[in-house]
């Protein structure tokens, strides 16, 4: 009977519930739905919290949905400070920062951007710059100069009022000559000495060319240029053809109507009539005494 007791609790002790001795971890199905990586054994991947790095792509701390306009560039986001007048929205508030006083002469530029002249719209870096007028206009560190900027070597170019710069005799420092129909110190005039007069230069041209038409009881167009009248029936007399203008206008041959009639340019200022006179013009020699006359005043 007791050898029976002895061998039945030797089996309850065996085949009864055994301590789990192994086990570290619990692993109960509750611990298969852990879903925050908390370093244990049973990390199953599913964790929604474990990121693995930073939270956007330039490590910022702001991603295209904070607002992080460039999230390539870390020195770009909401929280940076923006630079004025560098063209780059640092800040990404949809523009770049312009200093107090921007574009003060509206050409698009400031002087942070290279205007070296920020009062004078002309100047700035698009601009073109003016060869030989001593303005830097494109704002580059130098006026520009012409490929030849004196090409007669007198010391003057034409921006400097050289009006013939193929001719270094002709400048804005050259001595004006007389009666030789040039413009030497490119004042817009000819010089013609004061020597010249109606009676010893001109009325000679009109006995030989122009009386036969002009001179006794009826002539021509009512203007007679008889040697005892000519002078008077010229200077400051208005022309019958042309009621706005002169027949002669001291010092004008412009405005004085006989000189565009033997110029026959008479009809572009409105005139009328044949070129005079009509049977043959005048010698350019003749033209030139006529017009250096009005010029020096239409002395009698």
């Amino acid at each position: 009977m007791r050898a029976c007791l002895l061998t039945a609790l030797f089996l309850f002790v065996a085949c009864g519930p055994q301590k789990d001795t192994d086990d570290t971890t619990d692993t109960a199905a509750a611990d298969t739905a852990d879903t925050t990586d908390s370093g244990d054994a049973l990390d199953t991947g599913t964790d929604t919290t474990d990121t693995g790095g930073c939270p956007d792509p330039d490590c910022d701390g702001y991603s295209a949905a904070d607002g992080d306009c460039d999230d390539t560039n870390a020195a770009v986001n909401p929280g940076e400070t923006d630079i004025p007048d560098n063209g780059i929205d640092e800040d990404c508030d949809g523009s770049d920062a312009t200093s107090g006083s921007p574009d003060a002469d509206a050409d698009g530029f400031t002087v942070a951007e290279g205007d070296c002249d920020d009062t004078n719209a002309a100047v700035n870096p698009g601009a073109t710059d003016v060869p030989d007028n001593r303005i830097d206009e494109n704002c580059d560190g130098a006026d520009a100069t012409a490929t030849s900027p004196d090409a007669d070597r007198d010391g003057y170019t034409v921006a400097e009022g050289d009006c013939d710069d193929g001719d270094a005799a002709v400048n804005p420092g050259a001595r004006e000559i007389p009666d030789n129909r040039v413009d030497e110190d490119c004042d817009g005039t000819v010089a013609v000495s004061p020597s010249s007069s109606f009676r010893t230069d001109v009325l000679p041209i009109l006995r030989t060319n122009c009386q036969s038409c002009h001179s006794g009881g009826r002539p021509s167009a009512s203007l007679d240029l008889a040697d005892a009248v000519a002078y008077d029936n010229l200077v400051n007399v208005r022309s019958g053809q042309l009621s706005s203008m002169d027949r002669i206008e001291p010092g004008d041959t412009a405005n004085s109507y006989l000189v565009r009639k033997i110029n026959n340019t008479h009809t572009a200022a409105g005139g009328s009539g044949n070129r005079m006179p009509s049977s043959r013009a005048l010698s350019s020699s003749n033209i030139a005494t006529i017009e250096d006359w009005v010029n020096d005043g239409a002395l009698e």
